[in-house]
């Protein structure tokens, strides 16, 4: 009777040991651990259900659920990557999600799961599942980086069978609503200046979602600005050849900032790489250093400035509140010695005849002639006479010794007390009758 009890229990125990070993081995379908002495352990381990499916560009995100995960040591997934092949485990997660990675968009892959609880024992598969990993793309405006309307169109790719698809400027998408898919969409960003987003999720025909979502953003700017333009040397009559440093701060970089100069120069460009005097490369502070040319003269001339800022906005003009005065030295005259001859009425005294050409100086003031003993002839030698007249062309200078070297130059002014030089001539008196 012993003996007989002793071999049954053997043969039971052998069973569960065959039983269990033969679990171990790989993977060939749905199998139902039991325990043969235990009926009511008929659906352990439990079972994933739930299965959801998330697409996205060459990649399946999966999820599931179970009743009871205390007893979970670990998770397999199982993946068939054609409808004639078999399962074949892939890969095992702790988790309740799993992100399969580098496939091929457009192939249709199915999944199961199942459950590995404590001492190795296997669970049942869950049902099996379908996923079509494909690329999707959204662009605003054709992929532009400025827009100066909140008035876009959306550009939206994905592959044949997409159904819905969900749009929202936030990525909650909160008060979105699925809409039929259409690969342009006209759209209303938010209306503050500065970065926007647009955001998708894509339904296909079996009802899978994008997993996360797809977005893309473009920079709104609806004006351009003006924030500071200056200039230095200030309160100063300028000439040609002196350096005047002009900024126009507008806090945007890449676009255009111009200036004029009364309405002698315009559209006299700045700069903001580091060059032409600017000194921080895309500061949004756009510089020149300017050297005055020869020939340019205002008075008191105002300086206005335009920027157009690189999404295409235009600024207000903005004028400066300083002026500027530039002044060119008058264009000398010829001055030539016409006649050098005694006094008519006094034969101990000698008298030069100077001419020269009239001055053409739209801001002309006077002439000076200036006469030494010695050259040169500047404006520190002796005056000898002032022309108020530009239509005056010459001059007798008489009462001059006799036997003596002369030496002349005249100088124009105009209204800024610039003056310039002629050419110097010079003459010896006669020595006597």
């Amino acid at each position: 009777m012993k003996k007989a009890v002793g071999r049954g229990a053997l043969l039971i125990t052998f069973g569960v040991a065959l039983l269990f070993f033969s679990n171990c081995e790989k993977d060939h379908g749905p199998v139902i651990y039991l325990n043969p002495l235990d009926s009511g352990q008929a659906s352990w381990p439990p079972v994933p259900h739930n299965l959801s499916i998330g697409v996205g560009d060459r990649t399946v995100h999966l999820s599931w659920e179970l009743s009871d995960t205390t007893v979970v040591k670990w998770y397999r997934i199982a993946r068939k990557d054609s409808i004639d092949g078999d399962f074949a485990i892939i890969d095992s997660t702790t988790t309740k999600s799993y992100v399969d990675r580098g496939l091929r968009n457009g192939r249709t892959y199915r999944y199961r799961v199942c459950v590995v609880v404590n001492h190795g024992f296997i669970g049942q598969y869950s049902q099996e599942i379908a996923a079509t990993p494909n690329g999707f793309t959204i662009a605003i405006n054709d992929g532009d980086k400025y827009t100066t309307s909140t008035s876009v169109t959306l550009n939206v790719s994905a592959p044949e069978g997409a159904r819905y698809m969900l749009l929202a400027n936030d990525s909650l998408f909160t008060e979105a609503s699925w809409e039929p898919f259409a690969p342009n969409k006209s759209w209303h960003l938010t209306s503050v200046d500065g970065q926007k987003w647009v955001y998708l999720k894509v339904r296909d025909l079996d009802d899978n979602e994008t997993s996360g979502f797809h977005w893309d953003s473009i920079l709104l700017d609806t004006r351009a600005s003006i924030n500071a333009l200056v200039f230095s040397p200030t309160d100063t009559v300028l000439s040609p050849g002196d350096l005047i440093h002009f900024s126009v701060e507008t806090g945007e970089t890449q676009g255009r900032a111009e200036i004029d100069i009364g309405n002698v120069v315009t559209g006299m460009q700045l700069f903001d790489d580091g060059t032409h005097g600017d000194q921080f490369v895309e500061d949004g502070t756009y510089e020149l250093n300017f050297v005055v040319p020869s020939g340019l003269e205002v008075i008191e001339a105002s300086v206005k400035a335009r920027f157009r800022d690189e999404a295409g906005n235009n600024s207000e003009e903005r004028t400066s509140v300083k002026t500027l005065t530039i002044q060119k030295a008058p264009e000398p005259v010829t001055l030539v010695i016409a006649s050098v001859q005694l006094s008519p009425d006094d034969s101990t005294t000698a008298q030069i005849e100077l001419k020269w050409t009239r001055s053409q100086e739209a801001d002309f003031d006077h002439y000076i002639v200036y006469r030494d003993l010695s050259s040169p002839v500047d404006i520190s030698s002796n005056p000898i006479e002032l022309f108020n007249d530009i239509q005056t062309t010459s001059l007798t200078d008489s009462r001059l010794d006799l036997s003596t070297h002369y030496f002349y130059s005249i100088f124009v002014y105009d209204q800024g007390s610039l003056c310039a030089g002629s050419n110097e001539v010079d003459a010896i008196t006669p020595s006597g009758p």
